[in-house]
């Protein structure tokens, strides 16, 4: 899905492993000449939704051994792509509102600084299967 300067592309909801919470996995691209931030994500099948742990954001940069760190709005830099990837950031959804299972979507909104608003459709894939794009990610 393309908004202005702003690509989402290759995302996907993986099995939640738990049942409150799940971790979502997205490419974002600017193609722009100026920085574009990310502002909130937000997705009806959770009470909360927020980017965890993403690098070179403040919290994530401090770490907090292990846990999952909330990275509050998260810039991708003009020309620059940001994967969320496992052990590169995710989107959180936590409290989730019913159960999510292989095969269903889920749809997911980012908010923009400059682009405004992205919807994105996720697919759920299972836990141990390969991502949509084939890789183990």
């Amino acid at each position: 899905m393309t908004v202005g300067d702003i690509t989402v592309r290759g995302g996907y909801l993986r099995e939640p492993a738990s049942p409150d919470v799940a971790a979502a996995y997205l490419t974002i691209t600017n193609t722009g000449s100026q920085p574009d931030t990310v502002l909130f994500a937000y997705c009806g099948a959770a009470r909360e939704t927020t980017l965890h742990d993403v690098p070179g954001t403040g919290a994530a940069a401090g770490g907090r051994g292990g846990q999952h760190v909330p990275s509050g709005p998260v810039t991708v830099a003009a020309g620059a792509t940001l994967a969320l990837a496992p052990g590169r950031g995710h989107v959180m959804l936590e409290g989730l509102t019913g159960q999510l299972r292989p095969g269903d979507n889920v749809s997911l909104l980012l908010g923009f600084q400059r682009a405004g608003q992205v919807l994105v459709d996720l697919p759920v894939v299972a836990i141990g299967a390969p991502a949509p794009d084939g890789s183990r990610r």
